[in-house]
């Protein structure tokens, strides 16, 4: 485990008391400043490796994911980290004994091949359960990872689980042989391997299975896109799923979050960009081919979801 990364090593042993009186302890949170806010609380007890941060410019953070930090916890009965307001995601995998995070509320217990995922802004503490507990912390940051978390983890439980022999452990040394490579493309290699890790997570989480799109609804998306630019209405597309209006709307919109006439409009005003730019049609007849025949309402939807009118649209292309 780990064996082909560069993981740079503490003291043989280190024990930090929660004591802001102790100079070991001050100087711990004062070299940690960036994973460790004012107000953190914490108490080594153990081994620490961790990975040495790289300098990145400020433009890749703002438009990539990146690693701010990786260590690997060797943690004794007494080990535990409480903190908040802190800008990162924290990505934590479980190798050998036990150990419990508290996190909006809850009480996780965490054993072998377990980890979460959770948002480090909102008030959150680990800790061993028992005398021994060994775990990786990654921590995330960048400029997608708000949007990031709120799509694949906002709302659900924290945990995930993946046997030691599964997928994870390979992609994060993948990660971390990245982060530490000469690359010329490195950032956007490691931003990319990220992504993977995240949604590798997301479709671990505790309850076991990814939430799937209900039958009904995949099948109207697919009905949508083949024949969008026919006369569809709600009524018929309620007929289509076996569903209610309401149901129908309420249901298509928390999985693909449009309603279903939201969605459908969205693909006529996605083919009628395609013809403005790639044709000589009128938008008048482009109107009527994507089901739209009204070229006042044609126009009137198309201004108002582009931003533009499709004449003036149909001039960028120049």
């Amino acid at each position: 485990m780990f064996e082909h990364i560069h993981l740079l090593s503490g003291p043989e042993e280190v024990y930090m008391k929660e004591d802001t009186t102790d100079p070991l302890y001050r100087t711990f949170q004062r070299e940690n400043q960036d994973v460790l806010p004012p107000d953190a609380r914490f108490q080594i007890a153990g081994k620490v490796r961790y990975l040495l941060e790289r300098p990145m410019n400020p433009e890749d953070q703002e438009y990539l994911f990146y690693l701010q930090t990786f260590s690997l916890m060797e943690m004794g009965g007494d080990y535990y980290t409480r903190r908040k307001d802190f800008a990162s995601c924290l990505l934590l995998y479980t190798y050998e004994g036990k150990g419990e995070l508290e996190y909006e509320g809850r009480c996780y217990p965490l054993a072998e091949g377990d980890g979460f995922v959770i948002d480090c802004r909102k008030e959150h503490s680990y800790r061993t359960r028992g005398d021994r507990w060994v775990h990786s912390d990654l921590h995330i940051a960048g400029g997608p990872a708000d949007y990031w978390y709120r799509k694949c983890f906002e709302g659900k439980e924290p945990l995930f689980h993946c046997p030691l022999s599964g997928e994870y452990q390979p992609m994060l040394e993948h990660l971390l042989a990245l982060r530490t490579s000469a690359d010329a493309r490195r950032e956007l290699k490691v931003s990319e391997q990220i992504q993977r890790l995240l949604l590798f997570a997301a479709d671990c989480q505790s309850q076991g299975e990814r939430e799937q799109i209900p039958d009904a609804i995949r099948y109207l998306q697919s009905y949508l896109e083949h024949h969008f630019e026919q006369k569809i209405t709600l009524d018929d597309m309620a007929q289509f799923c076996g569903l209610s209006k309401y149901h129908l709307c309420r249901e298509f919109k928390r999985y693909t979050s449009f309603s279903p006439k939201e969605y459908l409009l969205q693909l006529r005003i996605a083919r009628a960009k395609m013809l403005l730019l790639g044709s000589e049609l009128p938008a008048c007849r482009i109107g009527a081919l994507v089901g739209i025949p009204d070229e006042t309402n044609f126009t009137r939807l198309f201004r108002h979801r582009v931003g533009m009118t499709p004449g003036e649209y149909r001039k960028t292309k120049h």
